[in-house]
C-alpha cells in the first residue's frame, strides 16, 4: 500500500512537497523530477542509490539530484512514512546564485545526509506549513531551508553525473526521445553494448531496466503537464503512454495518486492562511 499527498506551500510552483505512508510490498522506485530532499520520519528500510546500498531511519535525509533514481531494496519495518520537498533545478539555481557568486553548477555531495541542520530545516518547514502560517512565515522558512541546503551541494562550474559514459548516454537519449517506441537495438547501439550488456549495466549503474527508466521519463513528463493544467488524457498521449487508462496505472503505482488526483492536489489554489 502507497499513500501520497502533493501541494505546493508557496506560490512559486517549483517548489512542491510530498507526504508518504509506505507498508506493505515495497514501494516502486522513482525518478527524481527535480532535487529532492526527503526526510524519513518513521520507520527503517535499505534504499538504492547511486550504485550502493544504503540503511536509512528515523531523522535520515535522502538526497537526489534531479533526474537521479531511488528505489527501496529492503524494508526492515513493516511500514515508513517519509516528508519531501521537490525543487526545480532553475529554483535552486536561483537560491544557490542568491548566496554565491560564482557560476556553478549544484548537484548533492551524498545521497544521504548526516547534517542535523538540514534535517532541523525540514522539519521546521513542515511545521510551519502544517500550522497554515502566514505565507510570509512560510516563505522565511523556505529560505532557511535553502540555507541549510547550500551547505550540502557540491558547487561545479560543470555538470555532474556519476554513471558510466555509455550508460549516459543512453539515458540522455531516452530523456530526449521518452515519448517514442525506442527499441533496445537503438539504445545498444548508441552505448556500443550488446543488448544483453546493456541492460545488465543500466540496471547496476542506474536501479532498473532500460524499458523501466522510459516508464519514469514518461510519468516525469507527465507530471509537469498535470502541474500545468493539462488533462490526464492530454497528458497520455503528450508522453507516449498508449490512452489515459495506461497512464494513469503507471502513475498511480509510481506516485501513489492518480493522474486526477495529482493535478488537483498542485493546481488548486492554496488554502486560506492567518493573517
Amino acid at each position: 500500500m502507497y499513500h501520497a499527498h502533493y501541494a505546493r506551500p508557496t506560490p512559486d510552483p517549483r517548489l512542491e512537497i510530498t507526504t508518504l505512508r509506505h507498508e506493505g510490498p515495497l514501494p516502486p522506485g522513482w525518478l527524481a523530477p527535480g532535487f529532492v530532499v526527503n526526510l524519513v520520519v518513521d520507520g527503517e528500510a535499505d534504499l538504492f542509490a547511486r550504485g550502493a546500498v544504503h540503511r536509512v531511519g528515523p531523522g535520515s535525509v535522502v538526497l537526489a539530484d534531479a533526474g537521479e533514481f531511488r528505489r527501496v531494496s529492503k524494508r526492515v519495518t513493516h511500514g515508513a512514512d517519509t516528508r519531501s520537498l521537490t525543487c526545480e533545478s532553475t529554483l535552486l539555481a536561483s537560491a544557490i546564485a542568491e548566496r554565491t557568486t560564482r557560476p556553478t553548477v549544484a548537484h548533492f555531495r551524498h545521497s544521504i545526509s548526516d547534517d542535523p541542520r538540514l534535517a532541523q530545516a525540514v522539519r521546521a518547514l513542515y511545521s510551519t506549513i502544517d500550522s497554515r502560517a502566514p505565507s510570509l512565515v512560510v516563505e522565511s522558512a523556505v529560505e532557511r531551508f535553502f540555507d541549510a541546503v547550500s551547505r550540502n551541494l557540491q558547487l561545479t562550474p560543470s555538470g555532474y553525473r556519476s554513471d558510466h559514459p555509455a550508460i549516459r548516454r543512453v539515458r540522455e537519449m531516452i530523456d530526449d526521445r521518452a515519448i517514442e517506441d525506442l527499441t533496445l537495438v537503438e539504445l545498444s547501439k548508441e552505448a556500443s553494448l550488446s543488448r544483453a550488456h546493456l541492460i545488465r549495466a543500466f540496471t547496476r549503474e542506474v536501479g532498473v531496466t532500460p524499458h523501466q527508466y522510459l516508464l519514469h521519463a514518461r510519468i516525469t513528463r507527465a507530471r509537469a503537464l498535470l502541474a500545468n493544467g493539462a488533462s490526464p488524457a492530454r497528458a497520455a498521449v503528450a508522453t507516449g503512454f498508449c490512452d489515459q487508462s495506461h497512464l494513469t496505472r503507471y502513475f498511480t503505482r509510481v506516485m501513489g495518486v492518480g493522474p486526477a488526483a495529482y493535478r488537483r492536489a498542485v493546481i488548486q489554489p492554496r488554502a486560506t492562511r492567518r493573517g
